[in-house]
């Protein structure tokens, strides 16, 4: 598990990393010196795939940074950049050992990860429909359903089917077809929304969507919240 967690980030990172080195305009004004940053991320990238507790530590600090100091501004901190976050966080797992199961506190962050994108995504369907109405009539693949006349109807089905992830994979209900569902959506959307929107950073996503197929949601959910604060404050 800690393998496809680290390799899948690792391949975010250094798509990261090309993407501030080729397209390095679309940042600026949002990070202080690109070159640094994909410096930063080639280097995430490559102790991921040597260790995946040390890559988990510096890709958490990074994605803090990225959620404090320079979301909402896109690419590199949109919804997903927040969910990686929490895929970077489970990596740190083990060194729980002692206080909470790893395995189970792992598939918690992953867990976590999915939901926030899909929560934000799904509340923004509702928020900000023009956005999504905007983003479809433009896109080649999906330009048809606004001359079918229903573009309308598919924002609210996105919106409330992303809504409906977030909610039954935070609280535990069915993780494995819910995360199957997951997996499927994320592969549409990389294949519909490409560079920027879906890529590289869905691809983590997905990964982590065919962990929580594999392995279920784990003993830990939000109900257990309260228990766990308790146990981690002791």
């Amino acid at each position: 598990m800690n393998k496809i967690i680290s390799y899948s980030l690792a391949f975010v990172h250094m798509g990261w990393a090309l993407s501030l080195i080729i397209d390095s305009s679309r940042y600026l004004g949002k990070l202080a010196y690109p070159p640094i940053f994909s410096a930063l991320h080639i280097l995430i990238a490559l102790v991921l795939a040597l260790n995946s507790v040390v890559g988990g530590v510096l890709s958490t600090v990074v994605m803090a940074y990225y959620w404090v100091a320079v979301k909402p501004l896109e690419p590199i901190a949109e919804p997903q950049s927040v969910g990686i976050l929490f895929l970077s966080a489970s990596l740190l797992a083990p060194l729980m050992r002692r206080r909470l199961s790893p395995h189970n506190l792992q598939l918690l962050g992953l867990r976590l990860g999915i939901v926030y994108p899909y929560l934000e995504w799904g509340l923004d369907a509702f928020r900000n429909p023009l956005h999504f109405y905007e983003y479809i009539t433009q896109n080649p693949t999906t330009s048809f359903l606004a001359t079918q006349g229903l573009i309308e109807e598919t924002v609210i089905l996105l919106g409330s089917l992303e809504l409906l992830l977030a909610l039954t994979i935070s609280f535990g209900f069915a993780v494995r077809p819910f995360s199957a569902l997951s997996l499927a959506v994320l592969t549409v959307f990389m294949v519909v929304a490409g560079y920027p929107l879906a890529l590289p950073q869905n691809i983590a996503l997905a990964a982590a969507s065919l962990i929580l197929v594999k392995n279920g949601g784990g003993e830990y959910s939000i109900q257990s919240a309260p228990r766990l604060l308790g146990v981690l404050m002791r």
